[in-house]
């Protein structure tokens, strides 16, 4: 059976196909080439990035991702599934070739909060309990399709607001490993979202807000792990 995959060039993006490969073969891999990396995440991930040599890798732009070239590419190795992490939006011309469809890790529990920058918001809200990674098929709504699981992460008294992400990150990897046998025979117990959480752009956040953020993190960690007994 075919598998693609859609991601991007960051060292999270190659954990991510690591995490692929170590179960399957992948027909092609679309990069969506991004910015810089951070040298916080090439430490924290210490991904293999010689993975984006690979013969069957095609590099593109945004704009390139629903051209022509990128569609008949991926309809030609005729996929069951297309694995998603940390791609622009997809459109249907691309998220309906595989037959079985296309999963996506969302790094945020999509009942409490989609789009972007999910584990920010919720240390913003003072819920550090709904940190975590999300399983699901993708349709047109944004973050909204049916879910095959969810998981919280764990704080420690070392994290930051940038590490609560690269977590959730990895608490996705282990729920796309832990269910991609399912995924790949189609049969899943996928749920409906019954509930949406709230939609966040990157135009939401400010600096007010990441600060706001940081505090109610640094507040978590004075009261769980540095309180004097």
């Amino acid at each position: 059976m075919s598998y693609f995959a859609v991601t991007s060039n960051h060292p999270r993006h190659v954990k991510f196909l690591e995490t692929l490969y170590e179960k399957i073969d992948l027909s092609v891999v679309i990069v969506v080439d991004k910015g810089p990396v951070a040298q916080e995440e090439a430490d924290y991930f210490s991904s293999d990035m010689s993975i984006l040599r690979k013969e069957n890798i095609l590099r593109c732009n945004k704009i390139q991702l629903h051209s022509n070239f990128v569609l008949n590419t991926i309809k030609n190795t005729k996929p069951k599934v297309g694995f998603i992490f940390g791609a622009p939006l997809l459109k249907k011309s691309l998220f309906e070739i595989p037959e079985y469809g296309c999963v996506n890790i969302h790094t945020g529990l999509v009942d409490h909060y989609r789009g972007v920058d999910s584990s920010l918001w919720a240390m913003y809200d003072n819920r550090p309990d709904l940190i975590g990674s999300t399983l699901h098929y993708i349709d047109s709504s944004i973050d909204g399709g049916d879910v095959i699981g969810m998981k919280s992460i764990n704080i420690d008294r070392f994290d930051g607001i940038d590490t609560l992400f690269y977590k959730s990150c990895k608490v996705g990897f282990s729920l796309l490993s832990d269910n991609i046998n399912d995924i790949i025979c189609n049969r899943t117990n996928k749920q409906v979202l019954t509930s949406r959480g709230k939609l966040y752009q990157n135009k939401d956040k400010t600096l007010d807000i990441v600060d706001r953020a940081k505090e109610n993190l640094r507040r978590y960690k004075n009261e769980n792990y540095f309180r004097l007994v």
